[in-house]
């Protein structure tokens, strides 16, 4: 924890996730230098640390990294610019305040507070929500059945095996086909639980289009489209469930319900924006998706208080998150300062991409042509025809990427070794580029045999050329 001398800041930021961290470094190059932020875990990144998975940093830094080390990119500049800040702090309350100066008035507004030191109350005169999102739960699915062990969400189960080293099951059914729930279907896999069913009820998967290729097409994987888990079976621990076709209209078709046995259900079935320490302020929300309603500068109903990233909507990219993050930095600078703003009344939020939004479905669908491979490279997953002529990649790499894949198909690593006299069992790794598809069980094999002995250093080299792939196997997270 960095030392505050000051109760009253300029800025306090509630999260310490990529959005609030991009917005404290955006306040401070703006010329404000009493910022706080505020973080309920005991260390910062929000859920990156767990995230061990390649495809973070591909447009803000042109580079194939984790989720921790984009953390870790990000902490660094917080260190480089001396920003201020509190883990292992929650925040309860927000209400404003009026200060009588000079004969008028200046809105304040209070933040509590409650740490391991106890109860404290900061004055700010902006507040940044960058709380994040959450996972729905089973209860808000009104699944009817028993209630035994083995129903994680899918973030839940992500913790586990990233940070944890547990394994939630050996064999699993995830329902909801969102990017965390694809990811663990990989992981899980490669961890050597079988993973005998993807469920969506929609009739495309919710997760990128890319994320649904190595993640479930590499591992063979079956993604049961329009269809839903009707049924949870078991008394200790789950048994079974049962899934059910859908029709057009989402009903359901009887003749078609059929009993899948595992022992493990992961749940992946939406993001939703947490902003119940707004609530307490009084700002207003949407009743039709739960998302804060802003005006054009991101400020909510309450005067200054505004919110940015995954707390806002739902993004599908963390790089996403940094941009906006750093916009609205810009702007809470320029409401400190007493600017002129672009002002507006809080409605809902224009800028958040819907069913209909073009980018975000070639994101998710399936090309039609069966000529067709989807590019890796970038989130863009282009869909890129190869017969008779090589076409629709939307940048110069795309076509070198196709010619490599009908080759031999080659796909980055990322795991976690065994580490021993460290404050954690486990470090995070991955290989410096890709690997044959065809060996990562093999090389899955060859790191679980490995053991390191901490400290470890994000970026050190844990196994040079690993098994004479050329590449190296580096650690992403570091253990002290």
């Amino acid at each position: 924890m960095k030392p505050i001398d000051l109760m009253e800041m300029d800025a306090i930021i509630i999260g310490g996730g990529p959005a609030g961290m991009a917005a404290a470094i955006s306040l401070k190059n703006q010329g404000v230098f009493r910022v706080l932020i505020l973080e309920r875990e005991a260390f910062l990144g929000g859920i990156l640390p767990q995230c061990i998975h390649d495809g973070f940093g591909l447009i803000r830094f042109d580079q194939n990294l984790t989720g921790p080390e984009y953390a870790e990119i990000y902490k660094k500049r917080l260190l480089d610019q001396d920003i201020a800040y509190e883990t292992g702090c929650a925040v309860t309350r927000i209400e404003g305040v009026e200060r009588e100066s000079d004969q008028s008035y200046t809105h304040l507004n209070k933040v509590t507070a409650v740490s391991a030191k106890g109860t404290t109350d900061y004055l700010t005169k902006a507040v940044i929500l960058a709380t994040g999102c959450r996972e729905r739960p089973r209860g808000a699915l009104g699944i009817p059945g028993t209630r035994p062990a083995g129903i994680f969400t899918a973030g839940t189960a992500q913790n586990f095996v990233n940070l944890k080293n547990l394994m939630p099951g050996k064999r699993v059914v995830i329902l909801g086909s969102g990017d965390i729930g694809l990811i663990m279907a990989r992981r899980l896999t490669l961890e050597g639980a079988e993973v005998t069913a993807v469920v969506e009820r929609e009739k495309n998967p919710g997760g990128l289009r890319r994320n649904v290729l190595q993640c479930l097409e590499d591992f063979d994987i079956p993604l049961i489209l329009s269809a839903t888990v009707t049924e949870i079976k078991g008394a200790h621990r789950i048994s079974a469930v049962s899934v059910c076709d859908l029709d057009s209209k989402g009903h359901l078709i009887a003749e078609t319900v059929r009993d899948y046995p595992c022992d493990t259900l992961i749940l992946s079935v939406g993001l939703i924006p947490e902003i119940e320490t707004g609530l307490t302020a009084g700002i207003h929300i949407d009743p039709n998706n739960g998302e804060p309603l802003i005006n054009q500068d991101g400020q909510t109903s309450v005067a200054g208080i505004f919110v940015c990233g995954n707390a806002r909507y739902v993004h599908d990219l963390v790089d996403d998150v940094s941009t906006e993050a750093e916009e609205m930095g810009i702007a809470v600078a320029r409401y400190i300062r007493g600017e002129e703003l672009k002002g507006g009344t809080a409605q809902p939020d224009q800028t958040a991409p819907n069913s209909t939004d073009t980018q975000a479905s070639t994101r998710r669908e399936k090309s039609q042509n069966p000529y067709t491979i989807t590019c890796l490279l970038c989130p863009n997953s282009c869909s890129i025809v190869y017969k008779p002529e090589i076409t629709g990649a939307m940048c110069g790499r795309g076509e070198d990427y196709v010619k490599r894949e009908l080759i031999s198909p080659m796909r980055m690593l990322t795991s976690s070794v065994r580490v021993v006299g460290g404050e954690r069992e486990i470090v995070s790794v991955r290989t410096t580029s890709g690997i044959p598809k065809q060996a990562l069980n093999e090389a899955m094999k060859r790191i679980k045999s490995l053991i390191v002995v901490a400290p470890i250093s994000t970026g050190e080299i844990i196994e040079k050329d690993f098994m004479t792939f050329g590449v190296d196997l580096i650690a992403t997270s570091k253990v002290l």
